[in-house]
């Protein structure tokens, strides 16, 4: 029976300790959430961006493909023009 007392007892002064330490749940400031809400649209924002300029970064080194073999083949036309006036 004393172990049953002991037990309920400090059961029952665990949540008060907390309660009278202050360790409960804590609610946040509203200028705390309004920040948060803005760092996450923040971050969302630069994610989008990042992706954007991926995607921009794929389509230039494509285009810089295209035109390095264009230029490889104008310089096989010059070269071929250059021997047929030879």
């Amino acid at each position: 029976m004393l172990k049953t007392l002991v037990l309920v007892t400090l059961l029952c002064s665990l949540p008060m300790s907390f309660v009278l330490t202050g360790c409960g749940p804590k609610l946040a400031k509203p200028e705390t959430m309004t920040e948060l809400e803005a760092a996450k649209s923040a971050a969302e924002a630069a994610e989008a961006e990042v992706k954007e300029l991926q995607a921009e970064l794929l389509r230039c080194g494509k285009e810089k493909s295209e035109k390095e073999s264009k230029i490889k083949d104008l310089e096989r036309q010059i070269d071929a023009l250059k021997s047929e006036g030879k």
